[in-house]
């Protein structure tokens, strides 16, 4: 039985948030290329800041964040976007 592989497989830019912060990943087949991590805190996208604190972006907003710095990687490294995924409580 042959095995066909294919030479060359694209990146897949894939994201995952909560209301804690994301994380976006550079992948290809089973590989993470690179990753990239931000909190929650409106100033400082290092920092996670209290949930229901003024700092805060809503759960809205940091979707909002993970979607455009997933899209601008994937434009940046001429990779596919693959969307991007909440995290739930359990999943934490």
């Amino acid at each position: 039985m042959a095995s066909t592989r294919n030479a060359k497989v694209q990146a897949v830019v894939v994201g995952e948030y909560s209301q804690w912060g994301y994380e976006v990943q550079v992948v290809r087949g089973s590989r993470i290329l690179c990753s990239y991590a931000a909190g929650n805190h409106k100033q400082d996208s290092q920092q996670r800041a209290s949930l229901g604190s003024p700092e805060a972006c809503s759960l809205r907003q940091v979707r909002r964040n993970c979607v455009s710095t997933a899209k601008d990687i994937a434009r940046e490294r001429q990779a596919r976007y693959g969307g991007v995924t909440r995290q739930t409580e359990e999943q934490l």
